[in-house]
């Protein structure tokens, strides 16, 4: 994750927009520590494979070309069946 993520109340940033009118400018940035973050998590791993990291109510309208869940839970499931 960046350390500032850009954000506005209005779009997503995922298309181009009318620039002029000023509706869809930058509200400014996701302070750091509201970034979605693990530190030292119990199971010992952190599984990323390019999904969405928000969570689903994110106090943040935030956009991506995330990968499907799917990718992730695949590799999270392989790692729990080798525990124990």
């Amino acid at each position: 994750m960046p350390p500032e993520t850009s954000h506005s109340k209005l779009y997503d940033g995922d298309v181009p927009v009318d620039g002029s009118s000023g509706d869809f400018e930058w509200q400014g940035f996701i302070p750091f520590d509201e970034l979605p973050s693990f530190y030292n998590p119990p199971q010992g791993w952190i599984v990323t494979a390019n999904q969405n990291p928000f969570p689903e109510k994110y106090a943040y309208r935030v956009h991506g070309d995330f990968a499907s869940p799917y990718r992730s839970q695949e590799i999270r499931n392989l790692l729990t069946s080798r525990e124990g």
